[in-house]
């Protein structure tokens, strides 16, 4: 056992970590990069998979990346096995010992199984944030469920994003007590409000990864049908992904390339942009076949602290930020008919539309921003000490 060094530090020294395959943060992942710069006490970010973690500020390898490290790891590992002086596991509770680091922040419940190894070495304390498809999607429990029942015993804490995601989270087998909700917050200005016209409703739009759980052909088919009676109406869609192909067919077959305009994965400050120019936002995520749901969208946030109108599923953490015909509309999942009812109603009613709108921005600003998110986490964590 590795022992703990003792710090003279009056904070929680804290290190995030995230698994990801890249190395690096995406410019999407505003809610990971927020953890790492904001949260008081945090010294760094460790991105990456086991053995090829990078840190978040120099963009240095945690393992030694030259040729002689790598032969004698190899050869360490067919001797004594994979708990051996080099493995990652010990590399990661040497660096936890030696820069005395009390908590580490585990983004993603697939990331918090793959350190919390090092933590136990180090006597470090380990919480894990759940996001969404780590709790739900059929292969991540395949893979992690039974490393979840030891993360559930050893982790300090566990954070979700959703009510819904918490109950998930208890059938998994965490107890209750060690479960905080906390929603991710809206990364953008109070200042920041729509630009657009106040007098029509026309231009929706939808941002996010084009994925069978926000399943953008449903959106897109109502909108459809929203150009029997609007003719001047216009879909922007902002993101990328599997359902891109589909999606662009449909457009193409329809004759709709006038009305659907793609912009393709873009930077923060483009989304914000266009989010607000555009007149009404639409979620419409459902359950995917693999189970996945989502946790509490950004996107979703952000749209409505801009002051737009949002038509979005009664759907895992959306039922926890939306009130229908209060601070926006609901619809259940897969229901077109219902879609496209609500689109058609934002349209015939734009002053009921924007002062929901309205509602939408003082709820989030109130209840949903970055700030308030980070405030939960470092409240949460300082009663770890």
């Amino acid at each position: 056992m590795l022992p703990r060094a003792k710090g003279k530090h009056s904070y929680m020294k804290m290190l995030v970590a995230v698994k990801k395959d890249e190395g690096a943060l995406s410019p999407s992942e505003t809610f990971l990069r927020l953890h790492i710069t904001k949260v008081t006490g945090v010294v760094d970010g460790l991105i990456g998979n086991p053995g090829k973690r990078r840190f978040h500020y120099s963009g240095a390898s945690l393992m030694p990346q030259n040729l002689a490290y790598k032969v004698v790891k190899n050869l360490t590992r067919m001797v004594a096995g994979e708990n051996h002086y080099f493995s990652d596991s010990r590399v990661l509770a040497r660096y936890l010992t030696k820069h005395n680091i009390d908590i580490v922040l585990a983004e993603y419940g697939s990331t918090a199984v793959e350190v919390m190894d090092a933590c136990r070495l180090a006597k470090v304390k380990l919480v894990a944030h759940f996001h969404g498809w780590d709790a739900y999607a059929d292969e991540m429990l395949a893979q992690y469920g039974q490393a979840y029942t030891r993360l559930f015993e050893q982790a300090a804490h566990i954070i979700a994003v959703s009510r819904h995601m918490q109950a998930q989270l208890e059938s998994l087998g965490c107890p209750a007590h060690k479960i905080t909700v906390n929603p991710c917050g809206a990364d953008i200005s109070d200042t920041l409000e729509r630009t657009g016209q106040t007098t029509q409703v026309r231009d929706f739009i939808i941002v996010g990864r084009l994925t069978p759980k926000k399943a953008p052909l449903v959106s897109l088919e109502a909108f459809h049908r929203i150009l029997r009676t609007t003719a001047d109406a216009r879909l922007h869609i902002i993101g990328d992904g599997p359902l891109m192909a589909p999606c662009e067919e449909y457009v193409k077959q329809h004759g709709l390339a006038q009305q659907v305009i793609f912009h393709g994965a873009q930077g923060h400050d483009y989304v914000i942009e266009k989010l607000q120019q555009s007149d009404c936002f639409l979620q419409h995520s459902v359950v995917a076949p693999n189970g996945d749901h989502e946790g509490t969208p950004v996107s979703v946030l952000e749209a409505m602290l801009l002051g737009l109108p949002t038509i979005a599923t009664r759907h895992a953490g959306i039922n926890d930020v939306i009130t229908h015909q209060q601070t926006g509309f609901m619809v259940d999942e897969h229901d077109i008919d219902e879609m496209t009812a609500q689109m058609q109603f934002v349209i015939d009613n734009p002053a009921v539309a924007f002062a929901i709108g309205q509602a939408a921005r003082k709820h989030v600003l109130a209840n949903h921003t970055a700030g308030i998110n980070i405030m939960n986490i470092e409240k949460m964590l300082s009663s770890l000490r």
